[in-house]
């Protein structure tokens, strides 16, 4: 996938190129795999694995385009090798994009290359760069809402950060929510070995946190807030992310699991949701039937999710309250509710869900 998407930004012109012609890449990549679900040809997790490979594609492209670029600003005769990492958390992390996902994402640099007056400014420009072809509306549209916001400091700090930087931050001041976030993160274009140092480099803060009393309480004070900002229009009926019981308990039971059993298994620094879970039952965090009910109810929230999204073109989690609209959605999603209306069965899962994190977040 990366490698088609280089190939669409050899010949191309500048950053403002290179991004219509991603965006071109994007729009029939991501046509196709809805098409192919929509036939019956690959289920709703299939299709998120092709979109989050999609994204993984442009955000190398985007990265090799405004490395070019910086590159040049500096007198350089060719792009730098290596040097600047995209780091991927939530959904693209764990390859569970769908429609109208936002890109949680964070630049770290390393050592700049020979030449480079200014190593801040030179690796400000390349990740600046490569947010603008990310990120920026343009006659040929725009690619992805990227939010990165998640870096040492906030959306009020630097957007790029060196390796340094980051695993100070992470020994010293980040709360315990940013390193839920981290567990679930993985490289998703660049310098792979900035990102295996920071991994290597964040696992004993990481089990500091995982042995701390309170981790618990921060745990559901975080999931509490969430809950709280939710403001459900007249027309909806529920919202089935972040209220209560919805698919935020479930990634909140994973996050606070990792963390917890973290000093002892190394492996729960893992971003799929599904091969978290199983490793935690693996190692006793989880019994029998935590572990099938978690599944069977993340795969079935994240079902309604994506056909919601594909549906109404709308990135919210409602569920409307009239039938006409909600109709055609429950149609689509015959097979797994076996009879039941989409309200009922999403609020029977809801419920359980909630039971689940009250039962282990503790």
């Amino acid at each position: 996938m990366a490698a088609r998407a280089l190939a669409r930004i050899e010949r191309t012109a500048g950053l403002e190129g290179a991004q219509a012609a991603l965006c071109r890449f994007k729009d029939l990549e991501f046509l196709a795999a809805g098409v192919r679900e929509l036939d019956g040809l690959a289920d709703s997790e299939a299709t998120a694995r092709t979109l989050s490979a999609v994204a993984d594609a442009c955000c190398e492209a985007a990265l090799r385009a405004a490395g070019a670029e910086a590159a040049r600003g500096e007198g350089l005769d060719s792009p730098p090798e290596g040097g600047l990492a995209i780091l991927a958390m939530g959904k693209l992390a764990a390859q569970e994009l769908n429609l109208f996902s936002d890109l949680d994402i964070l630049f770290i640099h390393g050592a700049a290359p020979p030449g480079v007056a200014d190593p801040g400014q030179f690796f400000a420009r390349w990740a600046q760069g490569a947010m603008r072809v990310l990120s920026e509306v343009s006659p040929a549209g725009f690619l992805f809402r990227v939010d990165a916001r998640l870096r040492p400091e906030g959306r009020n700090a630097p957007l790029v950060a060196s390796l340094e930087r980051y695993l100070d931050y992470y020994a010293r001041r980040a709360e315990i929510w940013e390193f839920q976030s981290l567990a679930r993160s993985r490289a998703a274009a660049g310098d792979r070995d900035l990102v295996e140092a920071l991994r290597i480099g964040v696992r004993e803060p990481m089990a500091r946190v995982g042995r701390d009393p309170g981790l618990a309480a921060a745990v559901r004070t975080m999931r509490e807030r969430l809950a709280e900002s939710i403001r459900l229009p007249n027309w909806a009926r529920l919202e089935f992310k972040r209220a209560p019981g919805g698919v935020v308990d479930l990634e909140f039971i994973a996050q606070f699991l990792q963390l917890k059993h973290f000093a002892d298994c190394e492996e729960l620094f893992e971003p799929d949701f599904a091969r978290a879970i199983a490793i935690l039952h693996r190692i006793g965090a989880l019994g029998a039937d935590q572990t099938e009910r978690i599944a069977a109810n993340y795969r079935f929230l994240r079902l309604v999710e994506s056909r919601s999204r594909m549906m109404f073109s709308t990135s919210n989690n409602f569920l409307p309250e009239k039938p006409d609209r909600l109709a055609p959605l429950e149609f689509s999603l015959a097979e797994a509710l076996a009879g039941k209306s989409l309200t009922r069965a999403t609020m029977e899962i809801m419920k359980s869900n909630r039971d689940l994190f009250e039962q282990i977040v503790r």
